[in-house]
Formats: structure tokens, C-alpha cells, sequence
């Protein structure tokens, strides 16, 4: 019959008691965490928490404005405006559109539903120069203007016309 490799009991720092399997001169401790109530909520999920309210409120608000095209085009004109905005500091409002180039990338994808438009406002926006062009605007007026001058501007963006 195998014997079995002596065991002690030891309370840790953290006042929480383990076993010790002692095997061949090593030391391998075993918690014992079944017997004891664990926390539910740490400091850290409590922040994770509260981070993710936040972000389902972000998402329900979206889902609002993309649902009506008034309230679109004044997004669409918010952000168009903090893209600009990079201007008002030559040099350093560059690096900023670093972080904000990616932010309009995917509000496009999500206002419009466009690979192709959402890919063209990462590039205006990255491009140093080119924060001029409003390319959530004109997203919006692919998207709901009709009209045979657009019609070019909604194959090349990729974004459909809105049926009312």
C-alpha cells in the first residue's frame, strides 16, 4: 500500500489556513478555500462594474440618436467639430487625433454601417492636414439626401440611402 505524503496545517499572512504536502524535502502548499466565505466583491470589481454601466448607457444613447436622423446629423456635427478642433493647436493637436482617429473610425461604423466610410474618417482624421473635411457630415448626407450627385459619393463611401 502507497503511503501518503505527511500533511500539515499552516495559517498564512493572510490568516487563511492551508494544508502543506511535504514531498520529497518540498513544500507545496494546498488552501483549504472551501471552508471559508470569499468576498463577493473586491475594490477592483466594483470600479469594472461601474465602468460597465457606463458603457451600456453610451450604448443605449447611440442606438437613440442613430435611430433618428435629426439627432444623427447633430452628432455627426459634434464630431466632426472635435476632429476640426485639432486645429486650434498646430502640432499638438495632431498627436490628439491619434487617440480621436480611431473614436471617429468606429463612430462612423456604427452611425453608418460602412467598412469603407468609417476606414476614409480614420485616414482624414490620421492625415496631418485634413481634419478640415467633415466626414461624418457628409456621412450623413450620403446617407439621407437623395439625389444623382450623391449617388457617386454613396458607392464610393459605401453607405446606403435611408428609406423613409
Amino acid at each position: 500500500m502507497p503511503t501518503q505524503p505527511p500533511r500539515a496545517v499552516l495559517v498564512s499572512p493572510n490568516r487563511v489556513p492551508s494544508e502543506v504536502v511535504v514531498c520529497q524535502g518540498f513544500i507545496f502548499p494546498t488552501p483549504r478555500l472551501h471552508q471559508y466565505a470569499m468576498p463577493t466583491t473586491a475594490p477592483q470589481s466594483t470600479d469594472a462594474a461601474e465602468l460597465a454601466q457606463i458603457l451600456q448607457f453610451v450604448y443605449k444613447v447611440l442606438v437613440f440618436v442613430r435611430s433618428s436622423s435629426t439627432l444623427k446629423l447633430f452628432a455627426c456635427l459634434l464630431v466632426d467639430a472635435i476632429g476640426f478642433s485639432s486645429f486650434l493647436l498646430p502640432g499638438v493637436g495632431e498627436l490628439g487625433d491619434v487617440g480621436w482617429a480611431p473614436l471617429q473610425a468606429w463612430f462612423l461604423y456604427f452611425m453608418f454601417g460602412s467598412v469603407r466610410m468609417s476606414g476614409l474618417g480614420f485616414m482624414e482624421e490620421i492625415l496631418p492636414g485634413t481634419d478640415f473635411v467633415p466626414s461624418a457630415s457628409i456621412a450623413w448626407a450620403s446617407e439621407n439626401i437623395d439625389g444623382p450627385t450623391l449617388d457617386a459619393l454613396r458607392t464610393l463611401t459605401g453607405v446606403a440611402l435611408r428609406q423613409r
